[in-house]
């Protein structure tokens, strides 16, 4: 990560193969509508970069199979400027398939690695993944 040594969890998607990061969480009561997507990275390449991303997701009430279709993805764009640089990519208001408040969100994160526009010749480095939801007043 550079010369000096700070560890650090992380996902590493490839350069030049599609890969993906699965999760889920259960909504809130409370749940107001909107989600916003934050994915924070790096990158060991300088000079400005850009990855692509994408989320898909599906949501699950109790009682609905545990084997639900995602729904449609929503395309984003990582860009660095410098090596190693923190830097955070944001999706407003993601799509949402069938959520309502208290169902399981389910998520498919993935970088489009053969995609033209990704000219991120080196591993991004997911740091954090962070979902923002809304609350009822």
């Amino acid at each position: 990560t550079g010369t000096n040594i700070v560890n650090r969890g992380v996902l590493d998607f490839d350069a030049a193969t599609d890969e993906t990061a699965y999760g889920s969480f259960l909504l809130p009561s409370d749940w107001a509508g909107n989600i916003d997507l934050e994915v924070e990275a790096s990158a060991a390449e300088a000079g400005t970069n850009v990855a692509k991303l994408s989320l898909a997701v599906i949501c699950v009430a109790a009682g609905e199979t545990f084997d639900p279709a995602f729904g449609a993805e929503d395309a984003f764009d990582w860009t660095n400027t410098a090596s190693s640089q923190r830097v955070t990519a944001t999706k407003a208001n993601i799509t949402k398939v069938g959520c309502a408040a208290g169902e399981r969100l389910f998520f498919r994160f993935f970088r489009d690695a053969n995609n033209a526009g990704d000219n991120l010749g080196v591993d991004l480095r997911v740091i954090a993944v962070r979902f923002k939801y809304r609350r009822a007043q």
